[in-house]
């Protein structure tokens, strides 16, 4: 994200650098702003050719965003007009934590590099508090994830899950 791109209302943590912004007079993180509109609408559309979601899960995804999010280590990228584009989400309730990453929507243009960034400010984040693991959910078939994950060079174990299309069920 371009700090000019920036309403005046809001800015970023000195600790964290997370961007945050004031809420009925209170400062607020990202978590709150953006992510569970934005985490519902990614799981959506990349588990919808082989684990498609019920009417109602975002519920269920925004209660984990806000129980269960670190806000100042999840990133997003937002476009001029503050709309999410990608993000990284950083879950707490495990060590090490785990972190999902991918586009909002299969088709944003230049996907790719802007979710590139997100991981690494989630990963800045993490390793300044001392933090050198962490875990990744995310699938093969995730277009712009896969890329950026190679990029990273990640080491250490993975599994593949078996994606079994809808419509071959």
């Amino acid at each position: 994200m371009d700090d000019p791109l920036i309403h005046r209302d809001h800015w970023r943590d000195s600790s964290t650098r997370a961007l945050v912004a004031v809420e009925n007079g209170r400062s607020v993180g990202v978590a709150t702003m953006w992510v569970p509109a934005a985490n519902a609408a990614t799981y959506r559309w990349t588990h919808a050719a082989w684990a498609p979601t019920a009417d109602g899960f975002e519920d269920v995804l925004a209660e984990v965003v806000r129980t269960e999010v670190d806000q100042g280590a999840t990133s997003v990228a937002l476009d001029p007009q503050r709309r999410p584009l990608a993000l990284t989400v950083v879950s707490v309730d495990c060590d090490p934590p785990v972190i999902t990453a991918e586009t909002v929507a299969p088709d944003i243009p230049d996907g790719e590099r802007l979710l590139g960034g997100c991981p690494r400010r989630s990963f800045d984040v993490l390793a300044s508090r001392g933090l050198s693991s962490v875990e990744l959910d995310g699938h093969v078939s995730d277009p712009h994830l896969l890329p950026v994950w190679v990029r990273l060079e990640p080491t250490g174990q993975w599994f593949h899950l078996v994606e079994i299309p809808v419509d071959e069920v």
